[in-house]
């Protein structure tokens, strides 16, 4: 079975037979099934591990129906019928039943790409076609299926226009069936590298020696907690959260500034504690300075942390901090990372 989406972070407006509103509302779907609809916090608790789809704020509406449309007429517009149109029967006969006859496999298709575009745009996933092509009967309705180079094509075209949102093309059963297309795949890597860029900067990736789930001992062998670092946001964030071994907790957010290329970290915990260091990768490790306050006391003073891979896979961390405006440094803590068990 495969994994469930989530669409959250939306007001829900159910429709169907007892329509409701949900404010903070979300949907979750499985392949081409919706398996919960309700409020944001039930769903994603009901379907931990779902992928997840930001709505934005926006409206999250029941797929809407048509129950008429002519695929062709996206052919129409601008079209100069060259001749003056008074009424219905001249609007038929001098623009319609002219684009009607004129229709060939390549126009077909074109015009299907150009509607299901459209209707896709504007939130219509159920389509009535009322196709007419008097010159163009046999074979037109092969023509609007299986068509899987016109459907990366269309695919290039809406990438091409800036549209972001890899995770509805990845995460749609029929255009993910293109997977191995190599215009397919070629797509989806572009829009991916625009959509998560994080994923695809190297800068992103300097601290990942430090990602997994720790047993943490001091220099003399001692245990002295243990930390969970995980990758998120796209490769945008490492967060940490530290539990002690007397039972205190604290919880970092890591990440690169772009404008300065440094990277930083804000740490914040339960005593009070806070920690606001930056700086980056040297031939010792990952190197951050700045300072750390205590919020009971008001104290802030200069610090800096070392974060070192060894060669047998541990991380060594060493902190240090000075009272003296950095003329000096005093070792704060000193801790040994050994991957969890569990990893």
């Amino acid at each position: 079975m495969s994994r469930a989406t989530v669409l959250g972070n939306g007001t829900v407006i159910t429709g169907w037979e007892r329509p409701a509103v949900v404010q903070a509302g979300a949907v979750a779907w499985r392949d081409d099934r919706i398996v919960a609809v309700g409020p944001e916090a039930e769903v994603r608790e009901a379907h931990p591990g779902a992928g997840y789809l930001d709505a934005g704020g926006g409206l999250i509406l029941p797929g809407l129906v048509n129950l008429h449309h002519h695929f062709y007429s996206s052919l129409a517009r601008g079209l100069d019928p060259g001749a003056e149109m008074r009424d219905f029967p001249e609007i038929l006969d001098r623009l319609w039943w002219r684009l009607d006859r004129a229709l060939d496999p390549d126009t077909v298709r074109l015009s299907a790409l150009l509607a299901a575009a459209e209707c896709v745009r504007w939130g219509c996933t159920t389509v009535f076609d009322h196709h007419a092509s008097p010159s163009c009967i046999d074979g037109s309705l092969d023509v609007l299926a299986g068509d899987r180079d016109a459907a990366v094509e269309e695919l290039q075209s809406i990438a091409s226009s800036g549209f972001p949102a890899v995770n509805v093309i990845i995460g749609d059963p029929l255009l993910g069936s293109l997977e191995g297309h190599p215009g397919y795949d070629t797509v989806v890597g572009e829009m991916s590298v625009k959509a998560f860029p994080c994923e695809h900067d190297e800068l992103f990736s300097e601290f990942d020696f430090w990602v997994g789930s720790w047993d943490v001992h001091i220099a003399g062998g001692g245990f002295a907690g243990n930390n969970v670092i995980d990758k998120s946001q796209h490769g945008c964030v490492l967060t940490e959260n530290w539990s002690s071994a007397g039972g205190g907790t604290g919880t970092s957010i890591n990440y690169v500034d772009k404008i300065t290329g440094e990277w930083v970290q804000i740490w914040n915990d339960a005593s009070g504690g806070q920690i606001n260091i930056r700086g980056g990768m040297t031939d010792d490790g990952m190197l951050l300075s700045g300072t750390i306050h205590t919020v009971a006391d008001g104290k802030t003073l200069p610090f800096r942390g070392l974060w070192t891979p060894l060669p047998d896979g541990r991380v060594r961390q060493f902190f240090e901090q000075s009272s003296d405006e950095g003329a000096t440094w005093t070792p704060w803590f000193e801790g040994f990372y050994t991957r969890s068990p569990a990893e």
